[in-house]
């Protein structure tokens, strides 16, 4: 086996309520580490990556409309000032090169230097912050599906010494208050060491099974008996 003796996948519709069940699992473990409740757990964590702060632009539609613009126009003005847009090419030779427009880095490294943007409209500036609402926020840097499902993962190893599916038994055992309390179509999965163990249990058990079903039909077809 090679995933983590404790690995426990939260598994559900809305990330927002999977990364919470994420949190009271990971924090529930911390706790039976911390207090010694469940010896040998250690290295708790989880894979969830929140990625780096982030400014959400929320266009005010309605305002937006009696300026004359719309949100293409809005989001194509933060999209230069950030990213850049190409205005032209400049060719040195048989070298090509793109000129892109945007903001100094400077202004590009204050995302807070965004609420001072206008927006061009027939010869007319307005200011971003007229139009839209900027917000710090945290984005993130990436998410886990499963079977088209957002998941979050909570890890944990066993320290040397101790049986490991003694100290999985204890963590399910003080995890079945969470497990119960899941909302609909939310669910909770042992998977890692455990699930690759079951597995491999399982491969034996119908290799076993189709060993005796091939010895009685041997039996059968040599002596038309399944005594020898």
């Amino acid at each position: 086996p090679t995933g983590p003796p404790v690995n426990i996948e939260v598994v559900g519709p809305r990330f927002a309520e999977v990364t919470r069940v994420a949190a009271d699992v990971k924090a529930r473990l911390k706790e039976l580490q911390a207090s010694g409740k469940v010896e040998g757990l250690v290295d708790v964590r989880d894979n969830l990556n929140r990625g780096r702060p982030e400014m959400e632009v929320v266009i005010k539609r309605e305002r937006a409309a009696q300026f004359g613009l719309n949100t293409f126009m809005v989001a194509s003005a933060v999209r230069t000032a950030v990213n850049g847009t190409e205005a032209s090419k400049w060719r040195d030779g048989e070298d090509e090169y793109d000129i892109i427009v945007r903001l100094r880095p400077e202004d590009r490294a204050d995302l807070n230097s965004l609420r001072d943007l206008t927006v061009f409209k027939e010869g007319k500036q307005v200011p971003l912050s007229s139009v839209a609402d900027l917000k710090i926020s945290s984005g993130l840097g990436s998410i886990t599906r499963k079977d088209g499902q957002r998941v979050v993962t909570i890890m944990a190893n066993v320290a040397e010494g101790f049986n490991k599916q003694a100290v999985l038994g204890e963590v399910q055992k003080n995890l079945k208050d969470i497990e119960r309390a899941l909302p609909d179509g939310y669910r909770m999965a042992y998977t890692g060491e455990n699930q690759e163990q079951a597995e491999s249990f399982g491969f034996l058990s119908k290799a076993l099974a189709a060993g005796v079903s091939l010895i009685l039909m041997i039996l059968i077809a040599q002596f038309n008996s399944v005594l020898m």
